[in-house]
């Protein structure tokens, strides 16, 4: 097996989950990897549409609490609510 995707796998399997951006962001790396094979180079920009399609999922779906304080939800989170009211406002509910 590849040493990174070694490397990922013990880095998941020792980390505390307790938020949900760091899946978000190991995924959205995931499948950035799977699309670019050929670049070695990710920037910001590129992911953040990724994380954000994942939180989206989480949230408008399954209504999943995000981080430790469900007073203080994470940045990612209140963002992807924001749209999430936009869009329910324009299309009626529909996910």
């Amino acid at each position: 097996m590849n040493q990174y995707i070694k490397d990922l796998v013990e880095t998941i399997h020792e980390c505390k989950m307790i938020n949900t951006y760091k899946m978000s962001w190991c995924r959205s790396l995931v499948e950035w990897s799977v699309k670019n094979q050929n670049n070695n180079q990710v920037h910001f920009n590129e992911l953040s549409p990724l994380i954000f399609k994942y939180y989206w999922n989480q949230s408008i779906f399954f209504n999943l609490i995000q981080g430790s304080n469900p007073l203080e939800k994470p940045t990612i989170h209140q963002i992807v609510l924001t749209e999430i009211e936009r869009y329910q406002n324009k299309y009626i509910n529909k996910p």
